[in-house]
């Protein structure tokens, strides 16, 4: 018979491995509402505050946090009899994102049933701190672990002088964010966020303009060298300087890639630089190789990160999966930065698979009146004509245009596809501006609406939107390096018809 000690052991034993489990596994056992609008419907109804994480399946450390946060067993426990739980797909609601007022992921928010934020975490907290964060909510007190920003700069008019007043904010708030020591901006933003990934589109002014020259250049090779997959192509989505172990995110995510692309291919040409020019030629060849759907078209989001796999002998293992979701944001910014690419190479093959990927837009998530922000292998997604869609989309149909690049069946067809977008476009703008609810859009969203602005010659967006979009921008110490890229192009060109 087996002895009464034994039997305690082989108990504790099993006590101790039913334990971990539950918090390992104790993430997935949370019931999980994976619509955001049925979530917060759930939330009115039943009194409890909404409980929403974002995620993305490329996310390494959205792992870790459901790991040893959200598999917490009394974290589960208090959000179970507490909360709504809301799990929401990054790539499928970006735009919530910038409702909160979120940079990267893990991300979470709280809102009370009435739909009032009441506490904005970005990043992993720890067990002890989220518990804390959560009692809190339950006791009625708002939390912010975030703080706001100051707004530094206002846009007073558009003239020369305030452009370049405004330019030289900017360049000097880019100089408050550069690093020295690794050669990129891997600054600490006053909100206490610490900057780690690449900006292509701030250096790729940059060499447009001859701004920063021998930084651009140094910044090129750091990336060079930290993020540049030599084996397969593509680059990896940052390393974090502010960690001991320079942890290495190797996700490759397809906006990221493609503004890499065409950075590194301007690089190239300005510095001579052969190191450069094939970092770009083979990470193209990577998205078309990798990410680029064969059987449908479009541009997949990203190849989930797998560090085991590139610390490891990669014969032996699998690639890492795909993140099959298509974006429409994200292919038509993939669009834009391969024409443009394809322009500056002389490479007609890129040209060719941009207007691919617009014709795949327009027959696979432009359905009626509605443009579907994504569409993955379970169909079309929730969100549909969301302003960054729209926006990106129309400028990537001028960029097509203007390269010669014909992306309908028919001229008559590609016309009246184009008309579509306009129309959304216009009944965007006509609510948007006639509001009254002081909301303050993100400068990314304003810039590429200046820009598609001064850059059409529809009717339906008219120069008086890009004046309302340019006179909103605004630096503020939260301010990302890319984010007023293209309100700046706008700007230049607004001034530039002017004369």
């Amino acid at each position: 018979m087996m002895s009464f000690r034994l039997y305690n052991i082989l108990l504790c034993l099993i006590a101790g491995l039913l334990l971990n489990a539950s918090t390992a596994f104790g993430f997935e056992n949370i019931s999980w509402i994976k619509s955001y609008d049925k979530g917060l419907s759930h939330s009115a109804a039943t009194g409890q505050p909404a409980f929403i994480y974002f995620h993305a399946p490329w996310c390494s450390w959205c792992y870790v946090y459901e790991r040893d946060t959200l598999g917490n067993r009394q974290i589960i426990n208090t959000i179970k009899q507490h909360y709504t739980p809301v799990l929401v797909n990054y790539d499928a609601r970006p735009d919530l994102i910038d409702k909160y007022r979120g940079f990267g992921l893990p991300f979470t928010v709280i809102l009370s049933h009435q739909g009032k934020l009441l506490a904005r975490l970005p990043g992993i907290l720890n067990p002890p701190d989220m518990q804390h964060t959560l009692q809190q909510v339950i006791d009625m007190q708002i939390v912010q672990h975030s703080p706001p920003t100051e707004i530094l700069t206002h846009v007073s008019s558009l003239d020369a002088h305030s452009y370049q007043n405004f330019l030289t904010h900017w360049l000097e708030h880019l100089e408050n964010l550069y690093d020295p020591t690794t050669g990129t901006f891997s600054g600490i933003l006053d909100s206490g966020a610490a900057l780690k990934r690449s900006a292509p589109l701030a250096w790729a002014f940059s060499l447009e303009h001859n701004l920063w020259p021998e930084r651009t250049k140094r910044a090129a090779q750091a990336t060079l060298d930290n993020l540049y997959d030599s084996k397969h192509g593509g680059f990896f989505y940052f390393r974090d300087p502010h960690r001991s172990d320079k942890h290495l995110e190797t996700a490759k995510l397809l906006d990221a890639n493609t503004w890499l692309i065409y950075w590194f291919a301007q690089a190239g040409k300005q510095y001579n630089n052969a190191k450069f020019t094939s970092a770009a030629q083979r990470s193209s060849d990577y998205l078309q190789r990798v990410l680029w759907d064969e059987k449908v078209g479009g541009f997949f989001q990203a190849q989930v990160s797998d560090e085991d796999y590139y610390t490891l002998n990669r014969v032996a293992t699998s690639a890492p999966a795909l993140d099959r979701i298509k974006r429409t944001d994200s292919n038509a910014q993939a669009t834009i930065a391969l024409i443009e690419t394809g322009r500056l190479t002389g490479d007609p093959a890129l040209v060719k698979t941009a207007a691919d990927t617009l014709r795949y837009l327009m027959s696979h998530h432009l359905l009626d009146t509605r443009l579907y922000h994504s569409r993955s292998d379970d169909g079309l997604g929730q969100a549909f004509n969301l302003a960054e869609d729209i926006f990106w989309l129309l400028a990537a149909m001028q960029t097509a245009i203007d390269a010669d690049a014909t992306f309908a069946t028919s001229k008559q067809t590609q016309t009246k596809q184009i008309h579509e977008i306009y129309k959304l476009a216009n009944q965007w703008l006509t609510i948007t501006v006639q509001s009254k609810t002081g909301i303050q859009l993100p400068n990314k969203l304003l810039g590429i609406i200046a820009w598609v602005a001064v850059n059409s010659n529809n009717s339906l967006v008219s120069e008086q939107t890009a004046s309302w979009a340019l006179r909103q921008i605004h630096i503020e110490s939260g301010t990302r390096p890319d984010e007023l890229v293209y309100a700046l192009k706008a700007w230049r060109y607004f001034l530039k018809t002017k004369n």
